[in-house]
């Protein structure tokens, strides 16, 4: 007996359609996750002008991953505020934050920005790294 996951298309039986009728099957080679977590950034601090320019306040976050290899990498970050980040620096402010994410071989960087001029703030960014795929 084969064991996987099976979505098929609205109308068909996923235990006898054909693998045209499917939307999804574990049996196709698509991205699997390697690895997954999170990571918390605590008292990220807020932004203040430089010469008359808002620069945001800047943290960054640096964890483990050690596989020898730059993987792909999905990340996105989570302040808490109904809106997830993914990969993006220009934020607005009092309005909007920022996120970016780096991975090397060894590492993946994360760094966040606070786009607050008054406020400290906490975020937490979700990772996940797929296998390459054969």
């Amino acid at each position: 007996m084969a064991y996987g996951i099976k979505v098929s298309q609205t109308g068909h039986d996923v235990k006898t359609c054909d693998d045209k009728d499917l939307v999804f099957s574990s049996d196709w080679n698509t991205f699997k996750i390697k690895q997954s977590g999170i990571v918390y950034c605590e008292n990220i601090p807020c932004g203040n002008y430089d010469i008359g320019v808002f620069m945001p306040g800047e943290k960054e976050v640096i964890i483990d991953h050690n596989l020898g290899y730059v993987p792909v990498l999905l990340a996105y970050a989570d302040y808490g505020d109904g809106r997830f980040i993914i990969n993006e620096l220009n934020g607005l402010k009092d309005e909007y934050d920022g996120f970016k994410v780096k991975i090397s071989s060894k590492q993946i960087f994360f760094l966040f920005e606070n786009w607050s001029s008054t406020l400290t703030k906490n975020a937490v960014a979700h990772y996940f790294i797929f296998e390459e795929l054969s």
